[in-house]
């Protein structure tokens, strides 16, 4: 039992750096939401989702995680980080 509390505990805090990487990550689109608003460029660049996309899968099949958890985790990413990037319109 003593090694079960010992996971749990290490994955306890596995998730809060997750989840401060992601505060971390959040503030950074919100100042490119600033920066777009100025230049009047779009919160939407499909190219540049794109290439983000198969980066982060590539990277996550590289260290043994299936594509489609990547997948389906940056696509939440991403849908929060253009509802942050609109509303700086």
């Amino acid at each position: 039992m003593d090694d079960l509390k010992k996971h749990r505990k290490q994955i306890d805090s596995i998730d809060r750096a997750i989840i401060d990487l992601l505060a971390q990550r959040m503030g950074h689109v919100k100042d490119i939401g600033i920066i777009k608003k100025g230049q009047d460029i779009a919160p939407f660049d499909d190219n540049r989702w794109q290439a983000v996309l198969h980066d982060r899968i590539e990277f996550g099949e590289q260290l043994g995680l299936p594509s489609e958890m990547i997948g389906h985790i940056w696509n939440s990413i991403h849908e929060q980080a253009l509802e942050i990037e609109k509303s700086n319109e």
